[in-house]
């Protein structure tokens, strides 16, 4: 129960080297989110620092089960005596690969979170194989624009800086909005590293983040988590002739699976996702009989390899995503579909289902639909993605009483501030199929 700060991986470390797992935080979502978390994690304890220790205090108090808040500036200060230092070598002596490191929660369809539970096995691999791949060491100096409850600030950015003992500044969410200013400000650090979401480089290319005088020395620039707007790439590559820039594809259940190194000079009309990481797992594009699809055929992307463990307490959702070969390897189902060149090479062409990529977020359209549902006064509501103006839509159904703004006051207390829609759409009636289901596609040509 952290900010965003160096004290949050300290105390994630300090847990995981007690050979227990943890799980970050955003203490700044709605109480009724976290809530829902707290009561599948069931956690015995929370790391809090002086300035957050009442505010925990008063929301342990309101759970079922009450966990122990434990503070950071009294931890970090006590000495360590000889019984404790025996426990601790007795958990690290005891640790498997494939015990749980961490839980990350991403949004689920039932309006209840997923907790992704990460092994020590698949984080260990992911960070060996991004070290080698992209050339990292201690003179690495990284800007981190993920919050560390996010796959990319707390599998990438935290275990790379680790492993390689190079330097990682946690920049505030408010630097970003002014491009310009970001922009020096990481001049002045000597960033040399950065892993952002595609919509970040976006907004930097077109509010004229990269016009300024002084630029950061970039080496190496990557992203994942949507689809990068090839206009803003072109920006970035022209302003930064002689830095590497790459297309990771992945997910919190893999880290990062695939990639794809743009070459010096290289033009693209659009970006693949790439070819399978070496060494770390091996990537298939199945039908839905489980047969690899010719060259050129559109399949489900299905990685084996070191992938998440489970969800976390959710038996149904684990086995329908999850599984084991014959070799016994783990694999999971993306719900991604792409197709394969004749080199090899994927490249991505929708999801199989209602999950969207949305500033650089996971977000499942259903969870959103059962927090409007539960508001009073609305009777039926779909949550649509338009991709071309990136923008959550919610069309509804409702009592007269019912005003916008209400509407959005409620879901402000369910939802995080990213899956919020832009648009509301009020409608007299929702389009039917002559089965009596609500016409989405009637809704979709409505965007």
């Amino acid at each position: 129960w952290l900010g965003r700060e160096g004290r949050s991986i300290a105390a994630s470390q300090g847990v995981a080297l007690a050979g227990l797992a943890y799980v970050p935080l955003d203490i700044s979502m709605p109480k009724k989110r976290l809530r829902k978390i707290f009561g599948l994690v069931k956690p015995d304890f929370i790391i809090a620092d002086m300035a957050h220790k009442e505010e925990a205090a008063i929301f342990a108090a309101s759970l079922g089960k009450v966990p122990a808040v434990l503070v950071y500036e009294n931890m970090t200060s006590a000495e360590i005596s000889g019984a404790q230092q025996m426990a601790l070598d007795e958990a690290m002596a005891g640790r498997s690969l494939d015990d749980a490191l961490c839980i990350i929660f991403t949004s689920g369809s039932t309006g209840t979170p997923k907790g992704v539970v990460s092994s020590h096995r698949m984080l260990s691999a992911y960070t060996d194989w991004q070290v080698e791949a992209l050339s990292m060491d201690e003179q690495m100096v990284r800007a981190c624009q993920s919050p560390l409850y996010f796959a990319i600030g707390a599998y990438s950015d935290v275990y790379a800086t680790l492993a390689t003992g190079g330097t990682m500044y946690l920049l505030p969410a408010s630097d970003f909005m002014f491009p310009r200013a970001l922009m020096k400000k990481i001049a002045g650090l000597k960033v040399n590293t950065i892993f952002w979401v595609p919509s970040v480089f976006r907004q930097v290319a077109e509010m004229g983040g990269l016009e300024g005088t002084e630029l950061p020395p970039l080496k190496t620039a990557y992203f994942c988590g949507e689809p990068m707007p090839m206009g803003a790439l072109s920006a970035w590559r022209k302003t930064f002739p002689e830095c590497s820039f790459s297309n990771h594809y992945g997910s919190t259940e893999l880290a990062i699976a695939a990639w794809y190194c743009i070459e010096e000079g290289e033009e693209l009309d659009f970006l693949p996702i790439g070819k399978a990481c070496k060494g770390k797992n091996e990537v298939k594009l199945l039908d839905e009989q489980g047969l690899e699809v010719p060259v050129g055929e559109v399949g489900e992307i299905v990685v084996f390899g070191p992938v998440a463990s489970e969800y976390f307490g959710d038996e149904e959702r684990t086995s329908e995503a999850f599984g084991t070969d014959a070799e016994g390897r783990r694999f999971f189902h993306t719900g991604d579909l792409a197709r394969r060149d004749e080199n090899g090479v994927m490249v991505y062409v929708s999801r199989a289902d209602a999950q969207v990529k949305h500033m650089g977020y996971r977000i499942e359209l259903g969870e959103i639909e059962t927090a409007a549902d539960a508001v009073e006064g609305i009777s039926a509501c779909v949550c649509l993605f338009n991709k071309e103006k990136d923008m959550l839509v919610l069309f509804y159904v409702a009592a007269d009483s019912l005003t916008e703004k209400q509407l959005l006051a409620e879901l402000t207390d369910s939802l995080p501030r990213y899956m919020w829609p832009a648009r509301f759409e009020r409608l007299a009636a929702m389009p039917q199929k002559q089965g009596g289901k609500i016409d989405r596609q009637a809704l979709k040509e409505m965007l």
